[in-house]
């Protein structure tokens, strides 16, 4: 970590988050985030009341009986085994200035889906959302042959709270929370876990407002990921839960809210990003699929929402070619990327193969190529 990390940005009232947090709060290396306490070993979730889940700053609330099965489902299979003190991971951030993910360039195509130029998915508008959660295994990329930008290739799987606004009313807030899948410039794929707290542009704004890295939380592909995201502590604070239910390690983070930051939660999303600066030439030629699985969200009036009812969202080409498919499940969303060939630059190396089996590599390519062979 440098002095950067500390200074960017200006702390939000940490004093007071403290006074309403009915648990402790251990500082990180950046001000504004905080790490749970981590539960004893002899702690059992799924026989603690739920004071002593908000004890241990366990905010996910265990579901009632009477509750959809699916949620008690999601919740079980991450409680059900103890998490030991040595599974907690107290977060290393890093914060990556100007990076956000915002929705851009969305338009409504028919009653239940939308496109934009980066983002696929399902998403439920309007309404009153405090929670969102799902599971997915982490994609595998493959390694990046031939010259690329300085700036490599990305992708992201996230869940949020706001942020898809659809009128003039609708929150320019986001917390979200997520895997980043990347190819750094040397062509090696890496694989971060990252959140944000994103709101308008305020001098005072800390640094999580842009994606902050956790940089010693392990991913790697293949391993099965559990996200939970909301508002917290009667909406004083963001709360963030990633459990990595392969390598048995989780992190539980609670924020500070920027200054402007709303609460409004009239929007909540689980979506596959494509948000790189070069636009839609460095989207690979099929796109890992990702099935966000157990997803689901919850309301402080007892709402739920099962991604089968949700709109969707894909991401279309400047001319308007679809290149991705979204499916909503019961309490799942499939996003696949839509079939495409390509030809290489000149002096890229084009492999054939469906990279969303793990057996091509990414090229760099052009929008409407075709790829014949090597």
């Amino acid at each position: 970590m440098t002095d950067t990390d500390f200074q960017f940005g200006l702390a939000p009232d940490d004093l007071a988050l403290q006074r309403k947090t009915p648990y402790p709060l251990i500082p990180t290396n950046l001000r504004g985030v905080y790490a749970n306490p981590a539960p004893p070993d002899s702690f059992d979730p799924g026989r603690a009341s739920a004071a002593d889940l908000v004890k241990y700053g366990l905010l996910w609330p265990r579901p009632a009986t009477t509750d959809e099965p699916a949620l008690a489902e999601a919740w079980n299979t991450v409680f059900s085994a103890r998490w030991r003190e040595k599974d907690r991971i107290v977060p290393a951030l890093r914060s990556q200035a100007g990076k956000t993910h915002q929705i851009r360039r969305k338009r409504r195509t028919t009653d239940g889906s939308f496109t934009s130029d980066a983002w696929a998915g399902c998403v439920f508008t309007g309404g009153l959302w405090s929670s969102v959660t799902a599971a997915w295994t982490v994609p595998t990329i493959g390694r990046l042959l031939g010259p690329r930008g300085a700036e490599g290739w990305n992708s992201t799987c996230w869940l949020s709270i706001d942020g898809f606004k659809t009128g003039r009313r609708s929150s320019c807030d986001v917390l979200q929370a997520g895997i980043e899948q990347s190819i750094d410039d040397g062509g090696e794929p890496t694989y971060t876990v990252w959140f944000a707290w994103h709101v308008p542009a305020r001098p005072s704004a800390p640094a999580y407002v842009h994606q902050t890295n956790v940089v010693n939380f392990p991913v790697d592909p293949g391993d099965t990921i559990q996200c939970y995201v909301s508002y917290a502590n009667a909406n004083t604070a963001g709360y963030v839960f990633v459990a990595n239910l392969t390598r048995r390690k989780f992190t539980a983070l609670t924020l500070a809210p920027p200054p402007g930051a709303t609460f409004r939660g009239d929007s909540i999303a689980w979506i596959v990003e494509a948000p790189n600066n070069d636009g839609l030439a460095d989207l690979p030629a099929r796109l890992p699929p990702v099935k966000f699985t157990a997803a689901s969200a919850s309301g402080p009036t007892g709402v739920v929402g099962n991604p089968h009812h949700a709109d969707t969202v894909d991401i279309v080409s400047p001319d308007g070619r679809l290149l991705t498919t979204t499916t909503p499940g019961h309490f799942s969303v499939t996003v696949k990327g839509a079939p495409r060939v390509y030809r290489p630059r000149r002096g890229v190396l084009c492999l054939d193969g469906p990279l969303g089996n793990h057996s091509a590599a990414i090229a760099a390519y052009e929008p409407g190529d075709s790829c014949v062979g090597r």
